[in-house]
């Protein structure tokens, strides 16, 4: 695992190439059509007509007169969305929220593979926790239970599918669905049965989840 400040510098670093890439992007983009609009104007041709008043710098289409979500662009043949209509202002807000959001979900995402798993046994439940709700289960509910010694093959339905974190709903192949909270690289791993669903738990600690086994069985 990364010390904090090499993952700081990962995270800033990409921040930083992000940043040069969509500038270059952007530089790239004025340059060709201001050679395109003096190529127009050095035509000779008379007076262009290219509803120039509905492009903001060129790029952003914004016409309320226009009632079509999607426009070709002026340059290439991709499409833009009509920031004057109502779909077209949601799909530009929402987009730029999460080119905004991508370098928080990278310290969120390096957060969650740092937080160790947690499973223990207090007042009469079994709570295995990482981030997010926690698996509560009475222990008077346990029908049943088992100690692996390695993890059967899953698939991820949904949840969080890390190197250090298993944490979700889970199928298991050829078998069942599960609910998994467990560090996928400290075995052993216990596998219990309550009110008909299966949970597969482990803890940080193998020593921690090998008492917790003794205990339950």
């Amino acid at each position: 695992m990364l010390p904090i400040e090499a993952e700081a510098l990962i995270v800033s670093s990409s921040v930083i190439y992000s940043l040069a890439i969509v500038a270059a992007s952007m530089y790239i983009e004025f340059s060709i059509r201001g050679q395109q609009e003096r190529l127009t104007a050095q035509s000779g041709i008379g007076n262009y007509v290219d509803e120039d008043r509905y492009w903001i710098n060129g790029m952003f289409y914004y016409n309320p007169n226009d009632r079509h979500f999607m426009k070709n662009d002026r340059i290439g043949i991709s499409s833009t969305v009509n920031l004057a209509h109502p779909a077209g202002m949601a799909t530009m807000i929402i987009s730029l929220l999460l080119v905004a959001a991508m370098p928080f979900l990278g310290m969120f995402l390096s957060h969650m593979e740092k937080t160790g798993v947690s499973l223990e046994i207090s007042g009469g439940e079994i709570i295995a926790s990482h981030v997010g709700k926690p698996y509560v289960i009475e222990l008077a509910s346990i029908e049943e239970v088992e100690l692996y010694e390695e993890l059967p093959k899953m698939s991820r339905v949904m949840g969080t599918g890390l190197d250090t974190v298993l944490q979700g709903n889970f199928r298991i192949i050829g078998g069942e669905d599960c609910k998994v909270n467990l560090n996928p690289t400290c075995p052993p791993f216990i596998a219990l049965r309550s009110g008909g669903v299966l949970y597969i738990l482990g803890a940080n600690d193998s020593g921690v989840t090998r008492e917790i086994w003794e205990r339950l069985k």
